[in-house]
């Protein structure tokens, strides 16, 4: 996980002239050190429209009235400074509109870097902050809210959004102390790599002979109420999102899921169960029994014959990292990889290589999608 820090219109116009801005500053000052310590990318939204008025919304009175309010709001003007230290690693983006994203080049600067996860904070919470969110969510990143790094004019609305709409929408609300930065991924070393190589290789080597008696997929929720199998199976596969867990007729638990050991994505698994390798007591992921599904239930109490790793090498540098996990039971297949939804129109609507989990069950279809063969 790659996260950076987005922080919107704490600019100086806006804390000296909205008194509810000013109570995010504090919290945002004491967390800003410790995301820069992990290498965490931070980012400074501010609002500033163009003093001649060309990029104000022909039909928004709110809109003009924040232009005519002087110079606060004023691009170039010391109303749109950032209130909080920014340091020389930090990006500065300006913006129009309520969201982050619109018109601007935040997206290509999230991407260039490899970022996969938001934390967001800022003012007013009903405004940029909910606008922000939902315009990262539909560009398929994670976001985070930072609640006491966000603030209201009305605090009943910051509430409301913080307890209800953000939980709701699948967004993690936490304040800006609980909030720990990952480290940013760092390139491992060959041997290192190597080593990581090796460990995966003896994994997957114990899985032959084993007998599955037991598959539990671990999907996204928002709620407590039930996933049925149609929400996760299609034709010739299923999508269990966040991991897979195989249970064995020798007790022993095989957690797969997707990380960034070899490079931004890559399939492993685990000798433990899901619980020591996801973070399920956060909410939010759900165990769900797959071995009721129209692929597994022929597969369960078989013996593996074959598990093998299929290799694939990063674009960008190389590096050898794994694509699937290829299971071979009776005179079938199952291919654990590492692939994410995509936009409907797509065909089988998904992509290969992302951060979500995919089973794939048949050959055709783990040809078409591109999972390298077994070496």
């Amino acid at each position: 996980m790659n996260t950076a820090l987005i922080i919107g219109d704490v600019q100086r116009g806006i804390t000296a002239n909205y008194p509810f801005a000013a109570q995010v500053v504090d919290p945002l000052y004491e967390l800003l050190p410790r995301a820069r310590e992990v290498g965490t990318l931070v980012v400074f939204v501010r609002f500033a429209l163009r003093p001649n008025g060309i990029d104000l919304p022909r039909h928004s009175e709110l809109f003009r009235t924040f232009h005519e309010a002087g110079d606060a709001f004023h691009e170039g003007a010391p109303g749109t400074e950032i209130e909080l230290p920014v340091a020389a690693k930090d990006v500065i983006v300006s913006k129009r509109r309520a969201s982050a994203f619109a018109g601007t080049d935040l997206d290509l600067i999230l991407r260039a870097n490899g970022v996969d996860t938001l934390a967001i904070a800022g003012v007013a919470t009903s405004a940029m902050v909910a606008a922000t969110c939902y315009d990262a969510a539909d560009r398929d990143y994670r976001v985070i809210v930072l609640r006491d790094g966000c603030a209201d004019a009305e605090p009943t609305m910051h509430d409301f959004f913080m307890d209800t709409v953000f939980p709701n929408r699948g967004f993690e609300v936490v304040t800006c102390a609980e909030w720990l930065p990952s480290p940013t991924p760092q390139r491992m070393s060959r041997e290192a790599i190597q080593c990581a190589e090796e460990s995966l290789t003896a994994i997957v080597a114990e899985l032959r002979g084993e007998r599955i008696t037991e598959v539990v997929y671990y999907l996204l929720t928002t709620d407590d109420e039930d996933i049925y199998v149609d929400e996760w199976e299609y034709p010739g596969w299923d999508e269990p999102r966040m991991g897979v867990e195989l249970i064995t007729d020798s007790g022993r638990h095989y957690s797969a899921r997707t990380t960034d050991a070899f490079t931004e994505y890559g399939m492993e698994i685990f000798r433990k169960p899901m619980s020591e390798v996801l973070r399920l007591d956060l909410g939010g992921i759900k165990p769900v029994p797959a071995t009721v599904g129209q692929y597994w239930v022929d597969l369960v109490d078989k013996p593996i014959l074959t598990a093998d790793i299929c290799w694939d090498n990063h674009p960008d540098d190389g590096i050898r990292y794994p694509a699937a996990i290829r299971l071979g039971i009776d005179d079938k297949a199952v291919w654990i990889a590492a692939g994410t939804s995509g936009p409907s129109g797509t065909g089988y609507n998904f992509w290969l290589g992302l951060d979500d989990v995919m089973v794939v069950f048949t050959p055709e279809l783990s040809k078409e999608i591109g999972i390298p063969e077994p070496s």
